[in-house]
């Protein structure tokens, strides 16, 4: 009889931490999928408006585009407009993120 509970305890206690750790997974996971799904949108909106901006950009540029972090394509976007910024490479140039 002792047995059997322990047993049952033991099943309880191991589904209900499987519960957890499964639900947690699956948050984190569709948290980071949400997360990349929107910046590479974001990216993709960006790189069709600078190339209507600025023409077709080189392949050089289109890579530093799709490595680009949120804050990035953000400041970018903020800017891409001015009509002081002549040209995509003026466009990234002023940003304290370029590489």
């Amino acid at each position: 009889m002792l047995s059997t509970t322990i047993d049952e305890w033991v099943s309880k206690a191991y589904a209900e931490s499987f519960a957890i750790a499964y639900a947690e997974a699956y948050a984190e996971a569709y948290a980071e999928g949400l997360a990349e799904g929107l910046a590479k949108g974001g990216r993709r909106v960006f790189l069709i408006v600078a190339c209507r901006r600025f023409g077709p950009l080189n392949s050089e540029q289109q890579d530093l585009v799709n490595t680009a972090t949120i804050d990035e394509i953000e400041s970018w976007t903020d800017r891409i407009l001015e009509p002081s910024i002549l040209t995509f490479d003026e466009l990234v140039a002023v940003t304290n993120y370029h590489r």
